[in-house]
């Protein structure tokens, strides 16, 4: 009963009327030290449950965290780690945790980490497991809560090929080992795309225990339609200006750059309807693009 009023309470912050009841569920289970994997749909409110976790932590161990702004005792201050695989998703989580009072995050600063002086910590794999430096802040910082983003990338990008090619994104594989870093931390896995094969695999990959609570939410939506539809003139449909924004996915940088340099030479003059965006991208391009978006 206290964790489900706190829960009322909480979510205010977040400006949420109401929460499902998995996610309920779920916040209810990391507040009792149980492991989670969640394979949830986009914009079902993952990122939410670890959101929450830092100021509930604090409302039900009954700290007044106004009165103590300034004086946080690093070793007992509830803290949480999200290790993500896209800077891209970071950044966004980050934004959102601007607008909300009382919430210390960051992302990459070792100074935050190695003081304490954090709620949140946002960083990729090779960051939290592939630094030496980081490993041991890392382990050191009294981490509370271990969020793993995306987790199906731990499968799909880190594990060796079966043709014996190295992994496409080895520290991915290697994100089990914050286990062994905070043995006493509980983990968060969030994923919104995973087949039952991958889950396996990640839960071994995790070491996550039978108990572990695990919530599957269908991503199948009526409003939502996979279409093909041949567009004979697509620099045409482009330039006409009723051309709705649009996302076309490359399979490697070079094939974006082609594809790019292609309809800019064929607009011309209204190139600037168009824009590249890849891990090369500047970071002040990249946060122009998705403010476009």
């Amino acid at each position: 009963m206290a964790a489900q009023a706190a829960i009322t309470d909480i979510r205010k912050l977040f400006s949420i009327e109401s929460l499902k009841n998995e996610q309920i569920q779920m916040i209810e289970a990391i507040l009792e030290k149980r492991d989670v994997l969640a394979v949830l749909p986009t914009g079902y409110g993952k990122s939410l449950l670890y959101q929450m976790y830092v100021p509930l932590r604090r409302k039900l161990s009954g700290d007044d965290y106004r009165k103590q702004s300034g004086m946080h005792d690093k070793l007992n201050e509830p803290k949480v780690i999200v290790c993500s695989p896209l800077l891209a998703l970071m950044g966004d989580q980050v934004n959102k945790l601007n607008g909300v009072p009382e919430i210390r995050h960051s992302t990459n600063d070792d100074d935050k980490l190695r003081n304490g002086q954090f709620d949140h910590m946002f960083g990729s794999p090779e960051l939290f497991v592939g630094s030496n430096e980081w490993r041991e802040m890392t382990r050191e910082s009294a981490i509370d809560l271990i969020v793993i983003d995306e987790f199906h990338t731990i499968a799909t990008w880190g594990e060796r090929e079966r043709d014996g090619k190295e992994a496409f994104w080895k520290w991915f594989g290697c994100v089990g080992e914050l286990r062994s870093l905070l043995p006493s931390a509980t983990v968060l896995a969030l994923s919104a795309t995973c087949t039952n094969q991958v889950k396996r695999r990640v839960m071994k990959a995790l070491a996550l225990k039978p108990e572990t609570l695990q919530i599957a939410i269908s991503p199948n939506r009526p409003n939502i339609k996979l279409t093909v539809e041949r567009i004979s003139k697509v620099v045409d449909a482009l330039s006409s200006g009723t051309f709705p924004k649009t996302l076309l996915y490359c399979t490697s940088i070079n094939d974006c750059s082609k594809l790019y340099s292609y309809l800019s030479s064929e607009l011309e003059s209204q190139s600037e309807l168009i824009e590249m965006y890849h891990s090369e991208t500047p970071p002040t391009k990249k946060e122009e693009i998705i403010e476009d978006l």
